[in-house]
Order: C-alpha cells, then structure tokens, then sequence
C-alpha cells in the first residue's frame, strides 16, 4: 500500500460532517416543535375534559377515536409506539412511514389528551423519530447527506426523537441519551448518542425560545448527602426493582388478554379506557391522563401522606397497563417516573421521612430504579434524575440505576429489545 492510499480522506469527510451539521439542527428543530405542540394539545385537552361533569365519559370517547383511527389509517399507531421505533432503526436501516408520525400524533391526542393513562415519550419516538427519518430520506436524495452508509437516516431518526423528547420536556441531555440507549437493552453505541446529543440541545433551544425562558426545569430541594442516603436509596431501589418487575408482568399480560378478546382492535382501547376509569374512581382521579402535575407534587419535598402516594402508585400502573395495553396510544415512560416517585413517597412516609431533601432523594432512587428495572436505560434514568432534580441527587439516582438494571436486567417492556 502507497502512502498517499493510507492517509486519511479529510475532503471526504469534511463534506459528511458539514451535512451532519445542517441536518442535526434542522431534524432537532422540527421534532422539538412537534413535541412541543403535542405535549400543548394533551394538557389542554384534558384540562377541558376533566373540569366538565361527565369527565368519566371521555377516556371511553378518546379510546374509541384513537381506535377508529388506528384501525383506518396506520395499525402500527397502536400500543406504546417504542418497540416500533426500535423496529425500524435496528431492521429497517431507520425507514419510517410518513403517515405513522401523523397517525401516531392523533391517536395519542385522543388516547391521552381525553383522560386515558398514558405518557407521550413512547409515542414522541415514533412522531419525532418517524419525522426524522423522513427529512433525512429528503437530505440523503438532495446530497445533504453524502455517506453511502445505511445509518444516515438511523440516525437522522435519533435527532428526531431526541428533538421532541427535549421539546417536550426541557431536557438539555436526557433525551438525547434516551433515544440512543433504548435501541439496545444491553449496549450503547457512540454513533448513536453523539447526533441524539446534538439534536437534543437544539430542541431544549427551541422550546426556551418558545418558552421565552431557557433556565432548566430543575426543582431546587436543598439536599445534603448523608450516611442514612445510602441506606434509604438501596431499599427504595429494590422496591423499585421489584414494581418494575411486576410492571413489565402485568403490561405483558395485559397486551395479552386484550388481543384474545373477540372484539375488533377499534373498539378494545375503548374497554381499556373504561378500566382506567374505574381505576380512577377507586384511587385517585389524578392517574387519568398525562399526569404532569403529579411530578411537581412528588418530587418538590411536600410532604405526601402513605395512602395518597400508594394510590397514585397502584392506581397509575393499572391504569397504564390498561390503557396501553387495550391498544390504546400513549408511553409507559412517562406513567414509570410518575410510579417512581410515588414509590419513594411510600417509603419515605412508612419510615416518617421529615426532611424534603430526604423525600425527593428517595424518589429520585425510585424514578431511576423503576426506569432501569422495566425499560433498561440506567444512563439516562440518572441524567434525568440530574436535570429533574439537581446534581446533588445524583447519588440516590446512580444508587437506584444501579440496582434496578442488575435485578430486572431479564425483565423488558418493550418485546422489540
């Protein structure tokens, strides 16, 4: 071999990179808006809904639409929408249909948004990631995207979920790692989270643009690390170990039970939905729906008494297995860090936890467990311990991570992984 033939071929990829340059920006940007105005459409519907004195009615209505239009237009709009994202980036070279991010997006608005349990991350990886993989179809045909390698428009489906995951949600990194790690239950691969980052960032840019404020959506909780922290986080996180567990069970059975019904899929979310509101009526009206408020109460230090957070505990998994598991279209991610918090107010009122620091440390331990334990994403079940909460609770988090992956590392939701 000469040596001119062993150096590298800078021109090459200068022109690969610079694409990458217009590419990531632009797919962060446009998932991010989606993401933001569908995460807008789900709290505004359901604050409609849910003031009028037949809310009870509507989840059964949104079941039924999210039915109707999963039957008509897009049957992969079903369910929780990761395993399919999953799907199409590790066997299908990160082909997506266009019509599944349109289909997903109303049938999530109409599942969620009308009062059935559910969150929005699972169906973000299909409406942003769907999104990117069709603007990195166009880039990659225009000569934007120059490789001749498959992954282009894989990756351009990462920068699309990580887009709307930090749109959503104000996430500078979490949603980045998120959408690179969930695509393998056991690894995470460098090319893949580099693009989710970058398109991460711009999203998070984006909704504080539309926000009109930047700062993070951190709850500010002063917290001491202490030698009862250790204690406290590993107790928490393998009772977090144990729900994801049963979660994962009880998804599984459900999504089961359902598909032998002699019903036709239009009308099973709807049956679903009707469970969920029993549930409600049993527990807690707060588990309908997305649930967004219930992060602020279980995770700014106030105090919760033991019988409200294990309603809300068992009442949202219930009611999330029930939903999104009828066929229903929302996310189980959302409903799991609503679960763990709730998990580490049950502990921390069982013991008498005075301390709002010790309280919002036990359920960062519980958000981190839960995540680890059912969906096995330990790195960014910690960095979103970090961006809820504050790096101060980083230790409980790695605590919960830790122990939650190593328990349930057999256990998945998603059958896809």
């Amino acid at each position: 071999m000469d040596e001119d033939s062993a150096k590298p071929r800078w021109p090459a990829n200068i022109r690969r990179d610079a694409g990458w340059c217009l590419a990531v920006p632009v797919i962060g940007g446009v998932g991010a808006l989606l993401g933001i105005v569908v995460k807008f459409a789900v709290i505004r519907a359901w604050e409609l809904a849910g003031a009028t004195s037949y809310w009870w009615a509507w989840p059964m209505a949104g079941g039924l639409l999210a039915g109707v239009v999963i039957w008509k237009f897009e049957r992969k709009a079903a369910e929780e929408g990761m395993p399919e994202y999953i799907r199409g980036l590790r066997q299908k070279e990160g082909k997506i249909r266009w019509r599944l991010p349109v289909a997903k997006g109303v049938a999530t608005f109409f599942t969620v948004g009308l009062g059935g349990s559910g969150g929005l991350v699972g169906p973000a990886s299909l409406i942003g990631g769907g999104t990117g993989s069709v603007i990195g179809g166009w880039f990659k045909r225009i000569g934007i995207l120059r490789s001749e390698s498959a992954d282009e428009v894989r990756l351009a489906a990462v920068c699309g979920f990580a887009g709307a995951l930090s749109g959503m949600f104000g996430l500078v990194f979490a949603g980045g790692i998120f959408a690179a790690e969930v695509l393998y239950a056991r690894m995470l691969r460098y090319r893949d989270i580099f693009p989710g980052l970058g398109a991460g960032i711009v999203g998070y840019l984006v909704q504080g643009l539309v926000r009109g404020d930047f700062s993070p959506a951190m709850m500010r909780v002063p917290f001491t690390v202490g030698p009862t922290v250790f204690v406290a986080a590993l107790l928490t996180a393998l009772l977090a170990a144990g729900v994801g567990i049963c979660f994962v069970w009880l998804f599984q059975a459900s999504k089961r039970f359902f598909r032998m019904l002699p019903f036709p899929i239009w009308l099973t979310p709807a049956i679903g939905a009707g469970i969920c509101v029993g549930v409600a009526a049993l527990t807690r009206r707060e588990v309908l729906g997305l649930g967004i408020g219930l992060l602020d109460t279980l995770g700014d230090g106030r105090k919760v008494l033991l019988a409200v957070a294990l309603a809300l505990l068992v009442g949202k998994l219930i009611a999330t297995t029930a939903t999104v598991g009828s066929g229903g279209s929302g996310g189980i991610v959302f409903p799991l860090v609503i679960m763990g918090g709730a998990l580490g107010q049950v502990v921390a009122a069982a013991f008498g936890v005075e301390d709002p620091g010790m309280r919002v440390a036990l359920s960062a331990a519980g958000i981190s467990g839960l995540l680890s334990a059912a969906i096995n994403v330990p790195l960014a079940s910690v960095v979103l311990v970090a961006e809820l909460f504050g790096a101060s609770y980083l230790l409980p988090g790695v605590i919960g991570s830790l122990i939650g992956f190593t328990v349930a590392i057999r256990y998945l939701a998603y059958e896809e992984e």
